[in-house]
């Protein structure tokens, strides 16, 4: 990307504060709250890492509003800290897409929970801003990852963010509907898997063990890796244990019938 792109561009992360029982709670059945918010917290300062030199202008939205200075530790001089503020989702990255545009002419929005984006995925999001009205990152689980518009704000936009039912497997349909609907132009990009559940935590355990992320990222994954490991072990030996149990209980059953069989069968004979 050259210069004067990038002096045009911005990008924003959204980023919640790493409280157990507060992030991530889809996981902590699999491996406890501290470890899903640790595995959180990770997951924020690689993309903080991996793009602190994408673009002129770098954004991280935080929430709680009341924990933005929690973040200035981790942010550096190389992001700006803004609050992601009251309202829905929705109500959310829209302000935050209407803050990036008024620092140039694309804008790309991400979440923290997919640590595969990296600094080509944003040039290959701007890219496609030169010829769409907005890209979308869509997810494996029906959201999106990435959304991105080409400046200047125009009211159309609010539509891609109106009457949409987040948290849900229809987010990214009903964005591709909204564009649609409002004669926007949309491109995507590759389909990414986000680390939300349980069963995501396999495939990422797997990401980098195949050498993805950085030294700090593959050491907090495999910590992770071990308490998920631990856990599946721990319930493989109940079921073990449960089957021994039910083993021994119907051996009992049967030598208690069986002594029953003899009981009334010794007065026939």
């Amino acid at each position: 990307m050259n210069s004067r792109s990038e002096r045009l561009a911005a990008i924003g992360l959204m980023a919640k504060y790493w409280t157990a029982g507060r992030v991530k709670t889809r996981l902590a059945p699999a491996i406890g709250s501290q470890a899903a918010a640790d595995l959180h917290r990770a997951m924020v300062r690689y993309l903080l890492r991996q793009l602190g030199h994408v673009a002129a202008r770098r954004v991280l939205a935080v929430a709680p509003d009341n924990q933005a200075m929690q973040f200035v530790g981790e942010a550096g001089w190389r992001w700006q800290i803004t609050a992601q503020g009251p309202g829905s989702l929705g109500d959310r990255i829209e302000r935050l897409l209407r803050l990036l545009l008024s620092f140039g002419d694309k804008a790309l929005l991400i979440g923290s929970d997919c640590p595969r984006v990296t600094a080509a995925t944003m040039n290959r999001g701007w890219a496609e801003l030169e010829t769409h009205d907005v890209v979308l990152g869509p997810a494996a689980d029906g959201g999106y990852y990435l959304i991105g518009l080409r400046g200047p704000w125009h009211t159309h936009y609010s539509a891609l963010f109106a009457e949409i039912a987040w948290g849900t497997e229809r987010v990214a349909e009903q964005t591709r509907r909204a564009a649609a609907a409002a004669e926007l132009s949309l491109a995507e990009l590759e389909l990414e898997h986000d680390v939300d559940r349980p069963d995501d935590l396999p495939r990422l355990v797997e990401w980098v063990r195949q050498g993805g992320g950085d030294k700090e990222f593959r050491q907090a994954v495999l910590a992770v890796a071990e308490k998920l490991e631990g856990a599946e072990k721990l319930e493989g030996a109940e079921e073990l244990e449960g089957a021994e149990e039910l083993e021994g209980a119907e051996e009992l059953e049967g030598a208690e019938k069986l002594r029953g069989e003899s009981v009334v069968d010794g007065p026939s004979r």
